[in-house]
């Protein structure tokens, strides 16, 4: 693994052109995110404060993708947001996180996090059937339901990631008339998924 591993795969035939040309004899990719399969590894976007924007319509994805300035060889949305709706991501979703700040080129950056979690969401299925919901984001994060609501938090504290509960209308992915969902996918784009704290910590402290 390294810093180069959040870009995407590229396609079969810019391999196939590298493998005949400037890597001539290279058996395999160099880096880790091309010798994986992209089909059984394919996670959700992380999760960024970016998430709170209205993921946009089928129309202007294709438009986007075909641009120039767009993502031609991108096999799959980078946010989470549009990724919730798309067929291609029920299995795993895109990671949440905060911007490093702007433009076109934040999509390519490290740190890009929440960074529209929300277009992978809404992609396919419309922009009539709500946005991204915070709620489900929580359970995506292994953070306890809604913990950054200002209403008091129900019966329901967490669960486990052995299922989405989305699939069962338990937490939709997407959701209509959410109070403070800006502000809550904000703080959601800023935070970070406590397992992970957790492993870091231990790691760490287990070197020093």
């Amino acid at each position: 693994p390294q810093v180069m591993g959040f870009l995407p795969q590229r396609s079969p035939e810019a391999l196939q052109r590298q493998a005949t040309t400037s890597r001539k004899g290279r058996t395999r990719p160099a880096n880790l995110r091309e010798q994986v399969d992209e089909n059984a590894v394919k996670l959700w976007p992380t999760p960024t404060t970016m998430d709170n924007l209205k993921p946009r319509d089928n129309k202007k994805l294709r438009e986007w993708n075909n641009s120039r300035d767009g993502r031609k060889n991108r096999v799959a949305l980078s946010n989470l947001r549009e990724a919730v709706c798309d067929p291609a991501y029920q299995q795993k979703w895109p990671t949440p996180k905060t911007p490093t700040g702007g433009g076109q080129t934040e999509r390519t950056t490290p740190g890009g996090g929440i960074r529209k979690l929300e277009d992978a969401v809404s992609a396919d299925i419309g922009m009539n059937t709500g946005q991204l919901n915070p709620t489900w984001v929580e359970w995506l994060m292994r953070w306890p339901l809604n913990w950054t609501s200002l209403e008091p938090i129900g019966g329901i504290i967490g669960l486990g990631w052995d299922s989405d509960p989305a699939d069962t209308d338990e937490i939709p992915r997407v959701a209509k008339g959410v109070k403070d969902r800006v502000n809550r996918l904000k703080a959601l784009g800023n935070g970070q998924v406590p397992q992970c704290v957790v492993a870091a910590w231990g790691i760490l402290g287990g070197k020093g």
